[in-house]
């Protein structure tokens, strides 16, 4: 019998540890724990005991993880929902977490991304950009994963939001 707990313990410890340096998924969590050498069992025990806890939750992973990306990195839709697949969390909780993303969030956030690329290339804002300006533009938005349809709208329409009291994003 204390062989059966003991096992079942440490890859719980294990487990807290890992969740301790960040919030992770199911999935990251279970591969974490596998690569470690853990039982089949003992990972089941181990992530059943930490969702019925509220250790793991996926779907507040994949709310913070689009707000954090967004927010702070200027992800478009398309990356954001690559990256989190990678994580292992499943497309019916993405499409839901991104589903509540609004348009306006993203065209913000596009809008920020351009921002930054323009000053790192020594090119204003306020100034009409070339077409090859434009189209390597496109490109870099297409790359943060912003759709077709926002890369467009916000290379065509490019606000002048900058002033000298106005801070912009961390992206």
């Amino acid at each position: 019998m204390a062989g059966e707990a003991g096992p079942a313990v440490s890859a719980m410890t294990a487990a807290l540890k890992l969740l301790s340096y960040r919030q992770r998924t199911t999935a990251e969590v279970r591969k974490k724990l596998h690569a470690a050498g853990y039982a089949g069992p003992d990972i089941d025990g181990t992530i059943g005991r930490l969702i019925e806890d509220r250790y793991l939750d996926d779907e507040a992973f994949t709310r913070d993880f689009i707000t954090s990306r967004v927010k702070n990195r200027c992800w478009g839709r398309r990356k954001i929902e690559y990256e989190l697949g990678r994580k292992g969390v499943g497309a019916e909780i993405i499409k839901k977490a991104l589903g509540e993303l609004e348009d306006s969030v993203e065209v913000l956030a596009a809008e920020e991304a351009l921002e930054k690329w323009l000053r790192k290339q020594g090119l204003s804002v306020s100034r009409p950009a070339t077409r090859d300006t434009a189209v390597k533009a496109a490109r870099h938005l297409g790359a943060r994963g912003f759709s077709f349809s926002v890369i467009r709208a916000v290379i065509k329409n490019p606000s002048a939001r900058f002033t000298e009291d106005e801070p912009t994003a961390g992206c």
